[in-house]
């Protein structure tokens, strides 16, 4: 396969799509190992696989009123929020995402005078790390249903199905969203919910996992629109398989 290099990448924190606002993004994933050397460990070392963990890095250029305001609160507020990012710009339906739950543990604004105003974020995730995919990026403003994607395999009885939704616009007279996660083999004939997120009325985000075992690979997600002045809701959501076993 060939190289690639770097040009666009999807970047999402709970309301905000930092797109146009990033120029990178480091998601490094770490194990600690656990010391069992022994008597029998001939002179070596021992260990054995420990904690799982990950940190987000994300640095760029911004306005210092939005989403600066957003960024400084997700940082010092220790209220978790999915992030996630892709290697594509708009993201679609069945591109990779990577995604987790994340708290806030570092905002450094950069201000030199005559350069862009910077800032550097730092967060740890407060859920396993996810490599899904896109299920849906849309603008709705109508009741219907996304285009079934393919996870691929299907969920295991010690394994999850984590999502994760960003709404990042929203427009109308009392909008609200209605939003069913369902899952189903091939042609979607008889559609299972797994999930009902709640209503939606903002921008904001949601974040969430489905226990398996689901024998079903195909999902989509099931929305429902409601309100005045043609209500609309510009969000992402995303789905990843998680084993929860070492």
């Amino acid at each position: 396969m060939a190289k690639q290099v770097t040009k666009n990448a999807t970047v999402l924190l709970h309301s905000l799509d930092l797109s146009s606002y990033s120029n990178n993004v480091g998601i490094p994933v770490s194990i600690e190992p656990g010391e069992s050397t022994n008597f029998a460990s001939a002179g070596w070392r021992e260990r054995v696989p420990g904690l799982r963990d990950s940190e987000w890095t994300l640095e760029g250029f911004l306005d210092h009123i939005d989403p600066e305001a957003t960024l400084s609160a997700f940082a010092t507020g220790l209220v978790p929020r999915p992030l996630g990012a892709s290697m594509t710009n708009p993201v679609a339906a069945n591109d990779i995402m990577y995604f987790a739950d994340c708290v806030g543990l570092k905002y450094e604004p950069n201000k030199v005078i005559g350069n862009m105003f910077g800032y550097s974020v730092q967060a740890k995730e407060a859920s396993p790390l996810v490599r899904g995919i896109c299920l849906e990026k849309v603008a709705r403003a109508a009741t219907g249903n996304s285009a079934a994607q393919d996870l691929g395999v299907a969920i295991g009885a010690t394994e999850r199905l984590y999502y994760a939704l960003w709404i990042t616009s929203v427009s109308g007279t009392s909008p609200t969203l209605d939003i069913l996660l369902e899952s189903d083999t091939v042609g979607f004939g008889s559609a299972t919910t797994r999930a009902t997120l709640a209503q939606q009325t903002a921008v904001g985000s949601v974040f969430g996992y489905v226990a398996g075992a689901i024998t079903d690979t195909y999902w989509r997600v099931n929305a429902t629109i409601g309100g005045s002045d043609t209500p609309t809701f510009t969000y992402v959501f995303a789905i990843g398989r998680v084993p929860l076993s070492v």
